[in-house]
């Protein structure tokens, strides 16, 4: 049987979400970009690969600050982050 993830769940992935944000300097840009690099995608790809729209994709990529711009939700980026983890654990082997 799943467990139901409680408020307590939820608020540590926030938290360990905005702790990760300020460990990698605060730019999910970057994050974006390295992802996209490791796993060799083109925008349209890596948008597919997150099951977002390229229109999204972009304004994830798009500079704070910038009208476009759209903060990525935060179990996003938690999912983003493990890929690139274990991206670079495997080419590590």
């Amino acid at each position: 049987m799943k467990k139901t993830k409680t408020r307590k769940d939820v608020s540590q992935l926030v938290k360990r979400a905005r702790t990760s944000l300020r460990m990698n300097g605060g730019s999910q840009q970057a994050l974006l970009r390295r992802a996209r690099e490791i796993l060799d995608l083109t925008n349209d790809e890596l948008g597919k690969a997150l099951g977002v729209k390229l229109g999204t994709l972009m304004a994830y990529l798009a500079p704070e600050g910038a009208a476009k711009h759209r903060t990525m939700p935060a179990d996003l980026r938690l999912i983003v982050e493990r890929v690139i983890e274990q991206q670079s654990a495997k080419s590590r082997k």
